[in-house]
């Protein structure tokens, strides 16, 4: 039977017809090393950004809605990456604060 297939042999994938399941889009918090973390991809417009970062926030009943305020604003920055193309940056207060203590030349 050289070159030949053995009779009665399966010759489609025994899936077939299912779909491998996928996760909901949107971000979730998970409970990583004792730490709450966001994970998930934001879908918009036909577009996607994956994110996987710390809360820094310790995995804890009474932080949860701590975490959960964090994951809202990192998915609206998401979103306003890719519809607006704004990106975060420093709060005038922050930039302000580097401004002074910034060494300066004598000169």
């Amino acid at each position: 039977m050289v070159g030949r297939r053995v009779p009665g042999a399966q010759t489609r994938p025994y899936r077939r017809g299912r779909r491998k399941k996928r996760a909901s889009p949107g971000l979730k918090i998970l409970d990583r090393d004792g730490y709450w973390h966001i994970h998930g991809t934001v879908r918009v417009k036909g577009r996607s950004r994956r994110v996987r970062e710390s809360t820094g926030l310790s995995a804890r009943p009474e932080n949860w809605d701590a975490a959960d305020a964090i994951r809202r604003q990192r998915e609206n920055q998401v979103v306003d990456q890719v519809v607006h193309g704004i990106k975060p940056t420093a709060s005038v207060s922050v930039a302000a604060d580097r401004l002074l203590d910034r060494v300066r030349n004598p000169g």
